[in-house]
């Protein structure tokens, strides 16, 4: 049977991950299936018909369905297009075609790690959205107090102004209103030393993996790091499990990318960072490669 893995980091030996999970299968939805019933048929015309009298009413995701021309309003002529479809007169619609429409979060991350969050100082959080129908649009979070919303991109940034435990959630919404969100905990502690380089953030993203360990690849790291002089200068050396790990040298660049293949096993991503001054700090992180966990 083939097998689906997964990669994680953990950080600061706290194991974090972000498991691919769907709570229920997507309808299929197509352009012109007005009625939304999975047909497009000479219901869906007078479905229309019936709307632009009153008799019906359409909500978001219908409105979009209805505007098979593609002109952004719902008018006569979508009825008509319809029809001409159902009759073999055209073979398709201006709009397009949808089969699903669903959403999910792949991951939430933030610049800095929890525990090394520091009050007055600026966190970014990234989510990373997958899904049908953009665009979308974002609503964020803190501690169930809405701070930013309807927003256009996908990541955002919060000053704390208090050390304490954050709850940082995430809202994403397609343009047919389907949404789903993620949760993230992040501690935010009192100023510390910052005159030598701190790594205060470790994460990733652009996970991409196959039917086999083998075949994961295209793991995106990340470093943010604060304090001491900048500019700084990166080095990763990647324990692959071969006597000759992956090295990217110091350089300018806070990313690395790992584009090699993989078993299940535990590896391990030394990072050093080196400031203007020479004064170096570093910090060793596991990835470990697992089989996934079949719900």
């Amino acid at each position: 049977m083939k097998k689906i893995i997964s990669m994680f980091l953990v950080l600061l030996a706290v194991a974090s991950y972000c498991a691919f999970s769907v709570g229920a299968i997507p309808a299929p939805v197509f352009y012109g299936d007005v009625n939304m019933d999975y047909y497009c048929n000479i219901l869906d015309a007078t479905y229309i018909q019936r709307a632009l009298v009153q008799l019906e009413t359409l909500d978001q995701m219908q409105n979009e369905l209805a505007d098979v021309d593609d002109d952004s309003k719902v008018t006569v002529h979508d009825a008509t297009y319809i029809q001409r479809k159902v009759a073999g007169i055209v073979r398709g619609f201006p709009a397009g075609y949808t089969e699903y429409v669903y959403m999910f979060i792949d991951d939430l991350s933030a610049d800095f790690d929890s525990g090394m969050a520091m009050v007055n100082e600026p966190v970014t959080f990234t989510v990373d959205p997958a899904g049908t129908c953009p665009p979308y649009k974002y609503d964020y979070y803190v501690n169930e107090v809405a701070v930013r919303e309807g927003a256009d991109s996908s990541s955002f940034e919060y000053t704390f102004e208090e050390a304490g435990i954050y709850t940082v959630k995430a809202v994403v919404t397609n343009r047919f209103g389907v949404s789903c969100d993620k949760e993230m905990e992040i501690e935010v502690v009192e100023p510390y030393s910052l005159d030598t380089p701190v790594i205060c953030g470790v994460y990733y993203s652009g996970l991409s993996f196959g039917i086999f360990a083998d075949e994961c690849k295209d793991v995106k790291m990340t470093v943010n790091t604060v304090g001491g002089t900048q500019p700084y200068q990166y080095k990763f050396t990647f324990n692959n499990g071969t006597d000759k790990p992956v090295v990217q040298d110091f350089s300018n660049s806070n990313t690395f990318v790992f584009e090699g293949k993989l078993e299940i096993g535990e590896y391990t991503m030394l990072i050093e960072v080196k400031d203007e001054l020479g004064q170096l700090t570093s910090r060793n992180v596991p990835v470990i490669v697992e089989e996934a966990k079949l719900a």
